[in-house]
């Protein structure tokens, strides 16, 4: 299974939703400017300063899959400036269906609506913010008999267009804080399937973007600890720590605080060097306050920490011996992520040590049909 394949098939089982999404957008509170969302900036033909800061605010909860926060944000650029297309075209993405909503008639109609007034405005507006308006009006119809998917196509060939007129793009997780929890991504994968040679390959990430950057001294502390070299493994916990310091206490890893977020990592990873020293109790102990914090997590699709922790605790149980413990470890993971092939397999072993026969059988073959298109043979210490 190579690099791409994971990170395909991590994003597909955990959804890419950044936050859910509210189903309504009717009876919105008027928006007010929020602080903590970072300065992204897309400039746009308007003279009024708020109208600007409310459709960059706008855009940024657009990234952040928060649409209905997004439409009173451009709602409130139009009111400032009633002649600002950009903030119709907004109002009309942000109705739009999207991985969380899929296309709903009432949304559509109100869409196309607000994409028609955006048209009427963009005769006066840079070609650049026209192209945009026209790509989206070509995504929504009033039609009842429209071919909503080759509406969609239609719109991604147009985008492309808007796009090669539009190259202030820029380096949006730098701009934009409260998205950059979405960076490391890749890295947390690489450590939920052990790929310690490709995370101690991985380049450096910018220095300026601190959350990236401790989730990569995270992971080469974890990819260390696994390979047995304690020294180094506590020298990237060091720069882990320190890196963890520098977040901003309000920083935000989507709907949980990042310290929240990357204190589980800070207990993993001090649990892994401790089982690497032979300490298990500390271990234990240390997933144990790893497993807590994750529970107290908010919700959110995917999960604010990607690597379920009860798996590692139930991993160094079972090694320990403590199987009885194992198995309520395991079917407490069971009930928050059904059918999951890892947790299957470590209550198994853990059935099988304590001499339940019958249900190690049964749990055998439920993981057999979890794992069944797997490449990989699962063994304890994967847990």
């Amino acid at each position: 299974m190579n690099y791409l394949t994971l990170v395909v098939a991590f994003l597909l089982v955990s959804g890419t939703a950044i936050s859910e999404e509210h189903h309504s957008s009717t009876h919105l509170k008027p928006a007010v400017l929020m602080s903590g969302l970072g300065q992204y900036h897309h400039p746009v033909s308007t003279k009024n300063a708020e109208a600007q800061r409310f459709f960059d605010q706008g855009l940024t909860f657009i990234y952040a899959f928060n649409h209905d926060e997004a439409i009173r944000s451009f709602k409130r650029a139009a009111e400032l400036d009633p002649n600002l297309a950009m903030a119709y075209w907004g109002m009309a993405l942000a109705l739009g269906p999207n991985i969380n909503l899929p296309v709903d008639p009432e949304r559509e109609k109100a869409a196309y609506e607000t994409v028609q007034k955006a048209l009427e405005l963009s005769k006066n507006a840079p070609e650049q913010e026209r192209a945009y308006i026209e790509a989206l009006a070509k995504r929504y119809s009033i039609d009842p008999k429209a071919d909503l998917y080759k509406l969609a196509v239609d719109y991604k060939d147009a985008i492309k267009t808007a796009w090669q007129l539009e190259t202030n793009v820029g380096p949006i997780a730098k701009e934009m804080p409260m998205v950059e929890f979405v960076m490391p991504t890749s890295t947390l994968i690489l450590v939920r399937f052990n790929r310690w040679d490709d995370i101690l390959k991985s380049p450096k990430p910018d220095p300026n973007m601190l959350i990236t950057t401790a989730v990569w001294h995270f992971a080469r502390g974890m990819a260390y600890a696994a390979t047995g070299k304690v020294a180094d493994a506590e020298s990237e916990q060091k720069l882990f720590i320190a890196t963890k310091t520098k977040v901003p206490s309000d920083t935000m890893w989507d709907l949980n605080s990042a310290s929240s977020v990357l204190g589980i990592a800070e207990n993993i990873l001090d649990a892994k060097i401790a089982i690497t020293k032979g300490d298990k109790k500390s271990a234990i102990e240390l997933l144990r306050k790893a497993v807590e914090a994750e529970d107290a997590l908010n919700y959110t699709e995917p999960p604010g920490w990607y690597i379920p922790v009860r798996k590692s605790l139930g991993g160094v149980l079972l090694i320990s011996g403590d199987y009885a413990e194992t198995e309520k470890v395991f079917r407490a993971d069971l009930e928050k992520n059904p059918r999951s092939g890892r947790s299957l397999f470590g209550l198994m072993e853990s059935l099988k040590a304590q001499g339940k026969t019958y249900d190690a059988q049964m749990v055998q073959r439920e993981f057999e049909t979890a794992w069944r298109n797997a490449d990989t043979k699962l063994r304890v210490g994967d847990l």
